[in-house]
């Protein structure tokens, strides 16, 4: 229910407006948001965050002379529910990272990790589910490439009667920091990658299976609006099926000991935005493009006349009609 009254009410007490930062997206400010990571309207700015984080991260520990790398985890497509992935990861991944630190501790070696989960969907309409990982340790481990690979099959074999095979894992070194803090979160949001879809930001990129492109979750559901079938009972079923395997499950998690890492690399301050437009909006406007569905389309006007140059006879009249809107006695709150 949160996700679906997501942005549309204004906060109570204050105003809403359109907000156009040269090079971004156009927005609304001042609404009700849920801040979940798998909301359309949220999306973007948790995918910001992490990014901005995962890069100090591994500053920090090319700083340090530290040792990173990327591990990937995949579990067979068609082995079992997506529910039973998720669940078999949670379990699996726990585990496996609590041995890790054991691991590395008994060699007087320092570990770090963060631990992203991948969702796609195959054209056949089974889910894939993967886990991304950064493992930074403060010396060489030579052995711990194998040792991890072992310890994963195992505790899947064992745990979860689970057979996991070498060619859905990867363990190879970090060399390009900006390219790996954009694989690691990638595909977050309708205007992202294509493939995979992560709690992240955008990288072109794909995500080819033996049946074609897989889709990251929100690529899938924009796709499935586009065609028509969003409401469809089998795009329903898919579509419940994926929140009941993610609920009350991290799809991002950092190790307790990541601030120590963190403090390694200050955080930048943020330059100052170029604000290329900004006008209050009234909520009874505001309220009637919701509820006619031309909110997304008053932003695309705007971003198409600042970052193309076309539309203007359109923009100046929404522009118009956008300033003549003030209602300043209606900044109550006002659901649609």
């Amino acid at each position: 229910p949160s996700m679906r009254y997501c942005s549309q009410s204004v906060i109570a007490n204050q105003s809403a407006s359109i907000i156009k930062v040269k090079g971004r997206r156009s927005g609304f400010k001042g609404l009700n948001t849920c801040g979940s990571a798998y909301c359309f309207h949220c999306v973007s700015k948790r995918a910001r965050t992490h990014q901005e984080k995962v890069n100090r991260l591994l500053s920090g520990a090319v700083t340090s002379g530290y040792v990173s790398n990327l591990v990937t985890f995949t579990l067979p497509r068609h082995l079992m529910s997506v529910k039973m992935k998720s669940d078999v990861f949670s379990g699996v991944m726990k585990e496996l990272f609590a041995r890790m630190r054991m691991y590395c501790k008994r060699r007087d070696c320092e570990l770090y990790t963060v631990k992203a989960i991948d969702n796609t969907i195959a054209p056949d309409g089974s889910w894939n589910i993967h886990v991304h990982s950064i493992v930074i340790t403060s010396i060489k481990l030579d052995n711990l490439r194998e040792w991890t690979w072992k310890t994963y099959e195992r505790l899947c074999r064992v745990k979860f009667g689970v057979q996991v095979h070498r060619y859905g894992y990867d363990y190879k070194p970090i060399t390009d920091i900006g390219g790996i803090q954009q694989y690691l979160v990638k595909g977050l949001g309708p205007r992202s990658s294509k493939s995979e879809g992560t709690l992240g930001l955008e990288l072109a990129s794909s995500a080819k299976g033996r049946q074609g492109d897989n889709l990251g979750f929100h690529t899938w559901i924009k796709k499935e609006i586009e065609e028509g079938t969003a409401e469809s009972p089998e795009t329903i079923k898919k579509y419940k099926s994926f929140l009941l395997s993610i609920k009350g499950k991290r799809q991002i998690d950092y190790s307790r000991n990541i601030k120590k890492l963190l403090e390694l690399e200050p955080q930048e301050e943020e330059e100052e935005e170029e604000i290329e437009y900004s006008r209050k909006i009234g909520v009874s406007l505001f309220a009637a493009a919701v509820r006619m569905g031309v909110d997304g389309m008053i932003l695309d006007c705007i971003d198409r006349y600042f970052d193309v140059g076309d539309n203007e006879s359109r923009f100046v009249i929404l522009d118009e009609l956008i300033k003549s809107s003030s209602d300043e006695v209606m900044l109550g709150e006002y659901k649609v």
